[in-house]
């Protein structure tokens, strides 16, 4: 995810840098902060939906393993393939 969400972050922190340049000519040039903030904004808005994605299925996961182990506690047969999703 870093290899595509990197590039990605670092063009969308280039455009919003040249648009603040653009918007403001007078102004000697956008300072780094901005081109660093908005990298850190668009990754995090980039990662944020898989990473989303993830979580969620990992508690989808936990939660079929916890009744798995509930039912062989409770003695009951339990398959692996009862795991996929």
């Amino acid at each position: 995810m870093i290899f595509t969400a990197m590039p990605i972050a670092i063009a969308a922190a280039l455009g919003l840098y040249w648009l603040l340049a653009w918007a403001r000519p007078n102004v000697s040039g956008p300072s780094l902060r901005a081109f660093i903030a908005g990298s850190a904004i668009a990754a995090l808005l980039i990662c944020s939906v898989p990473t989303g994605r993830m979580l969620w299925l990992d508690l989808k996961i936990h939660r079929r393993l916890n009744d798995m182990e509930r039912r062989i506690a409770a003695g009951e047969l339990v398959r692996a393939r009862e795991l996929r999703l």
